[in-house]
């Protein structure tokens, strides 16, 4: 059998597994739950139950929501721990390296050709020159890492942008968001879902009945549910409407931050359900709302990236040595 490299892509929802090959490229692809298996040990080895065993696995680029330090990541919106020594193992001694699942992403930036990119707004995506780009996550959390030029290549730079401090600007974000602390705790899956329904029980305590005589919405469970209800529920609307101008802020100071004039790339499934649904025109309003740098920022390319497995082929460009 032909050499393979494991690749895999953990979330705090879902773990996805291929195997790339020089002559075909990514192939077998499954797509597990997370709260399937009790570690990912045992995810590992029922993927590779299905796909035939380790034989002739050349190495393992494994891209993880979490920070990674010394070959070693705890999931953050997980229990699982993934130790790169122990995944080597499993594999037969094959040699294995984890990075942050965003760095993942950011090594396919450069790579990604037009037709895997929505843009978002006007400014032109500049492939002139090698410039940094940032790719930003919005799914079960919230995750940024830019990709750097470096000689004649890239380097990846991860964050822990998640954590930041969510830096409310606005009175009405003060009175909605109080107890938010954090830019995930808004800006993920689980946040746009408690937002709309802090916006939906506030609409029901001030309302004796529904105008129309009809009940309200119930509860949402999860936020494909509160994009899904965005033209017809104006608690939806409100919220994806705040959630989508903290979201180009944020974008905006991660870019500054960064020096990223290549462009800023967003994936993640929230993002997705919101490419379907919503307008994004207030996301760059509020991107490019920052003072004396306004004209730089109205340069930047910002564009949702379409690939579904946009990870898994970053992770194909992935140093791995033994």
């Amino acid at each position: 059998m032909t050499a393979w490299r494991l690749l895999a892509d953990v979330g705090g929802t879902n773990v996805r597994f291929a195997r790339a090959t020089s002559g075909t490229g990514i192939i077998d692809h499954r797509n597990y739950p997370v709260v399937r298996f009790e570690c990912f040990s045992q995810a590992l080895g029922a993927y590779l139950d299905e796909t035939g065993a380790a034989k002739d696995c050349s190495g393992a680029a494994i891209g993880a929501a979490g920070p990674v330090i010394y070959g070693t990541v705890k999931i953050t919106n997980t229990p699982w721990r993934i130790e790169a020594r122990d995944v080597s193992r499993q594999l037969a001694g094959a040699p294995v390296r984890i990075v942050n699942d965003l760095e993942a992403v950011a090594l396919a930036l450069p790579l990604l050709p037009d037709t895997d990119l929505k843009p978002i707004g006007g400014a032109a995506l500049q492939r002139d020159r090698p410039r940094t780009m940032l790719a930003v996550n919005i799914g079960t959390g919230f995750g940024a890492a830019a990709v750097i030029p470096c000689g004649n290549g890239y380097v990846t730079s991860a964050s822990e942008a998640g954590h930041m401090s969510l830096g409310l600007t606005h009175k009405a974000e003060f009175e909605l968001l109080e107890g938010l602390e954090s830019v995930e705790s808004l800006l993920s899956g689980r946040g746009l879902t408690d937002l709309y329904n802090r916006l939906a029980d506030g609409n029901r305590s001030r309302a004796e009945s529904p105008r129309s005589g009809a009940p309200f919405p119930p509860s949402a469970e999860n936020a494909a549910e509160v994009i899904e209800r965005y033209h017809t529920d104006p608690a939806a609307g409100e919220a994806i409407r705040l959630f989508v101008g903290v979201l180009g802020r944020i974008a905006g100071d991660l870019a500054l931050a960064s020096a990223a004039w290549g462009g800023v790339f967003l994936c993640g499934g929230v993002v997705q359900g919101w490419n379907a649904q919503a307008g994004t025109a207030l996301f760059r309003q509020s991107f490019e709302r920052k003072g004396a740098m306004r004209e730089r920022m109205e340069q930047i390319f910002t564009g949702i990236i379409l690939r579904e497995d946009a990870s898994l082929y970053g992770l194909c460009h992935l140093t791995v040595r033994p």
